[in-house]
């Protein structure tokens, strides 16, 4: 996954009032969206959705912005608008910057249509 490093050198460059308190939904790149997330840092909670029965599923990831560990890992493959939901209160350390990436997989594939963005947890 070399994502995470490309990723991670470019949020270094960027000052703390780049981040954000909360994402928002993030919507994978393809064309008609095929799955979403959100990441709540005040919570740690993550939620994933599949968006569409298409043999696609959708998975989240939190990453440290400054050393590219992967600190979360979310998977959904229930196709159709359902949503798997999990709090990583335990995993994710305060006051960091870190990247919340959402991407569609087909079974133990690549990750597909990523996008990601910044946030620091608080």
């Amino acid at each position: 996954m070399m994502l995470a490093p490309i990723v991670a050198g470019a949020v270094l460059l960027m000052p703390q009032s780049a981040f954000a308190e909360n994402t928002g939904w993030v919507y994978t790149s393809d064309g008609n969206p095929g799955g979403k997330g959100v990441f709540d840092s005040r919570s740690d909670y993550m939620r994933v959705c599949d968006e569409q029965a298409d043999g696609y599923g959708v998975v989240g990831t939190i990453t440290n912005a400054y050393t590219g560990k992967r600190l979360a890992y979310l998977r959904n493959s229930q196709g159709s608008g359902l949503c798997s939901f999990r709090g990583f209160d335990d995993q994710i350390p305060e006051n960091i910057g870190v990247i919340f990436t959402v991407c569609l997989v087909d079974g133990s594939g690549p990750l597909r249509f990523c996008r990601a963005v910044t946030d620091i947890v608080s």
